[in-house]
Formats: C-alpha cells, sequence, structure tokens
C-alpha cells in the first residue's frame, strides 16, 4: 500500500519537475528520496540514544554511499558525532551502511546471481574475452550448485600480453564479505612501465586448487 505522505512529497516533486527546463535538475532529487523512504520504511534502531541520530544517520549514510562506494563504517561513525555530537553504537553504524548498501546496490546474493549474466555480456561485446567457471556441488541431493571459481581475462589485455614483459606477478586481495572470497590478479609491465592487468579470478580461498 502506498504511502500517502510519500506520495504528496512525489506529486509536489513532479510539479516542479513539470515547470523545469531541464529533467536532470530534479531527476537526482527523486532517486535520493526514493532511496531515503526505502531506508526508513526498513531500518529499526532499537540502541539508545537521542532520536534525531537515527534521523540524521539515514540520509547522510545513503548519500555518502551513494557517492562515495568505499565510505566506511568509521566514517558513518565519524559524521554523525560531527553532525549531532553523539558516539553512535558501532552495530548501529554497520546496521545502517549495510542496509544502504544494499538499498543503493542490492546484496551480495543477488549479486552473485548476475554474474553469469554479466560475464555472458563481456563475452558478447569483447569477443575474445575468456571466462572459466567452476561449480561446487551444494547440495547433492537437489542438484544445487554453488559458484567455486571465476576467471576471465579480457581481450585487450590478452593481446596486450605480447608488448610486456615476461614477468607476471601475481597478488590476491581481499573482497571483505561474509563470504570471505578473494580477488586474484595476475598483471605485467609494458615497454611504457605501465602496468596491465591480463587475468583476474574469484575464488574462497588463497589455496593450491584456487591458484590452479
Amino acid at each position: 500500500m502506498a504511502n500517502p505522505k510519500m506520495s504528496q512529497q512525489w506529486g509536489e516533486y513532479m510539479s516542479l519537475l513539470a515547470n523545469k527546463d531541464s529533467l536532470l535538475v530534479l531527476i537526482p532529487i527523486l532517486v535520493q528520496m526514493h532511496l531515503l523512504n526505502q531506508m526508513k520504511s526498513t531500518i529499526q534502531f532499537h540502541e539508545d540514544g537521542p532520536n534525531d541520530v537515527d534521523i540524521n544517520i539515514w540520509p547522510k549514510t545513503l548519500h555518502k554511499v551513494n557517492c562515495n562506494p568505499s565510505y566506511g563504517i568509521k566514517h558513518v561513525i565519524q559524521t554523525v558525532k560531527d553532525h549531532t555530537r553523539y558516539d553512535i553504537p558501532y552495530q548501529k553504524a554497520w546496521y545502517s551502511l549495510k542496509m544502504a548498501r544494499e538499498i543503493i546496490y542490492d546484496t551480495w546474493e543477488s549479486s552473485v546471481q548476475k554474474l553469469p549474466k554479466y560475464m555472458g555480456a563481456l563475452k558478447k561485446y569483447n569477443p575474445g574475452t575468456i571466462v572459466e567457471w567452476e561449480h561446487k556441488t551444494f547440495k547433492p541431493s537437489t542438484g544445487a550448485h554453488v559458484i567455486g571459481y571465476i576467471f576471465w581475462a579480457f581481450a585487450p589485455c590478452i593481446e596486450g600480453f605480447q608488448f610486456c614483459r615476461n614477468i607476471i606477478s601475481v597478488d590476491g586481495t581481499h573482497l571483505y564479505t561474509k563470504y570471505r572470497h578473494k580477488m586474484l590478479i595476475a598483471a605485467a609491465m609494458d615497454g611504457n612501465q605501465q602496468v596491465l592487468p591480463l587475468a583476474f579470478a574469484i575464488v574462497d580461498d588463497e589455496s593450491t586448487s584456487s591458484w590452479k
């Protein structure tokens, strides 16, 4: 069921929008307001603290994450403190950041489900791109599978390797999700002293099998 107050707000903004010469003026406001209403209807805080803290944390967290994907928990805590002089609990900052990211970028699970389609698009629009999958059986009784490893190399990177030095560096980094996956990257250096990424892989852990 639609929220009457939300519908009224949308009506007011659409009325303003109709009188503007450029649609680009208020579209970001509409998107921001829509995301904010989503967040307000989803997040419920129960920790002790001033009520204005919760009112301030929603729009600020949502706006910051929307502008800067690397915006972290410590930034949430500091931002709220700067505006309210109140130190919010770590759990409240974490939950606020989690919900903001899920509203803007969707959940980790839904993102993983979109990977096959995304990788298919990479191969279609970048002919010569290589994508390799390895699945793990999750429930043998149902035949359900989960992703074990993903490897891909863009066609331009493959073609550019012939102009690189004969030294390949391989490194890994944490993805910092609840599943603790890691991304492995192979890179080389070309004649202009520039680093060229050659291939990428997402694995569950750095092990002998994943490196293979």
